[in-house]
């Protein structure tokens, strides 16, 4: 035990000092918390640990898409508080990249959408014109041209007096070949639509997606049974073909681009993989796998970077990047 008070009496020793005002009233504390824990109910001290553990498999396991959406609104403040400054994609990667839109002025000249395969034709002359390297149609062209001189066929009435009339629309040439003829003068990129809907034709793609890694990174991926191809002429003339699908929230927002989906569980390119994909002159594009290392204890392998000319660059789980949106510019 500890020496008494008296034993110090005649001395200048701190340590009864120490004993009464510091040692003492810490051990006293110490028992103090661990009775005070066992006297309150089990419900009192528990509760905080169970939020906890709960919060953690919510945000890990994503039930429900709890954690998606928290991270959708998190990513939405980051784009309002502090957006991504504009740059011109030409003094930033050497490539300059315009986007033809149709508003209400063209809409007026033109007329409304989807405008004649003709004028699309006429349209990619221009753009080729003007220096244009690749050309990217962000639309379906699965279907002929209602203005085809062949649709006219079934409305020539019966009877060898209109034969004439019928071996002249068989032999005008179609809108879609015009377009063909223009796409295959540059490097052209196409797409098709993923969905259920079962094809007319057999969709043949022009380049592959490759992975690098210990393990398979498209678990997560979305996969899809059926795809709706480009006309054959347009396809034949494309350097590329892509999905034309978009990642698209539950709240409606497009936050992120998909460079990658699958097809009865092949890896199809997107639209936008495969515009990368000629940019930068190669085969086919890479990404690399996590191997099962990300999230809070970890999870099944899925995509974690995409291999550019730059080096890595970070994707979602399932091989999209996040847009970091920088608002409209009139260039």
């Amino acid at each position: 035990g500890w020496p008494s008070r008296a034993q110090y009496r005649n001395t200048n020793s701190p340590l009864p000092l120490l004993r009464d005002k510091f040692i003492l009233p810490a051990m006293l504390h110490r028992v103090g918390i661990a009775m005070s824990l066992r006297e309150r109910p089990f419900a009192v001290w528990a509760l905080p640990l169970v939020m906890l553990g709960l919060a953690l498999f919510v945000l890990s396991s994503d039930v429900g898409g709890i954690a998606t959406r928290l991270r959708g609104v998190l990513f939405d403040s980051y784009q309002v508080s502090r957006p991504r400054p504009y740059e011109d994609t030409r003094a930033r990667a050497g490539y300059a990249v315009r986007v033809v839109d149709i508003d209400a002025s063209s809409a007026m000249r033109f007329g409304p959408w989807p405008w004649p395969r003709a004028m699309l034709a006429a349209l990619v002359g221009d753009m080729k014109a003007q220096g244009a390297a690749i050309v990217v149609f962000a639309t379906p062209l699965d279907t002929a041209d209602p203005a085809s001189p062949k649709n006219l066929l079934a409305l020539v009435p019966p009877g060898p007096s209109f034969d004439t009339a019928r071996l002249a629309l068989e032999y005008m040439p179609a809108p879609d070949d015009a377009l063909a003829a223009a796409l295959s003068g540059v490097k052209a990129v196409t797409g098709f639509t993923l969905g259920t809907t079962a094809p007319s034709r057999k969709l043949t793609l022009k380049s592959t997606v490759s992975w690098s890694g210990k393990d398979y990174p498209f678990g997560r991926t979305r996969d899809f049974d059926q795809a709706a191809a480009p006309l054959p002429q347009i396809e034949a003339a494309s350097a590329g073909v892509g999905a034309l699908n978009l990642d698209i929230d539950s709240d409606g927002i497009v936050r992120r681009m998909p460079l990658v989906l699958r097809l009865r569980d092949k890896n199809v390119p997107t639209l936008d993989g495969e515009m990368l994909r000629l940019t930068l002159g190669k085969n086919a594009i890479t990404l690399n796998s996590d191997n099962g290392n990300s999230g809070l204890f970890g999870g099944a392998p899925a995509a974690a970077s995409l291999d550019t000319a730059r080096g890595e660059l970070p994707t979602a789980p399932d091989g999209s990047l996040w847009l970091a949106y920088s608002g409209p510019h009139p260039e």
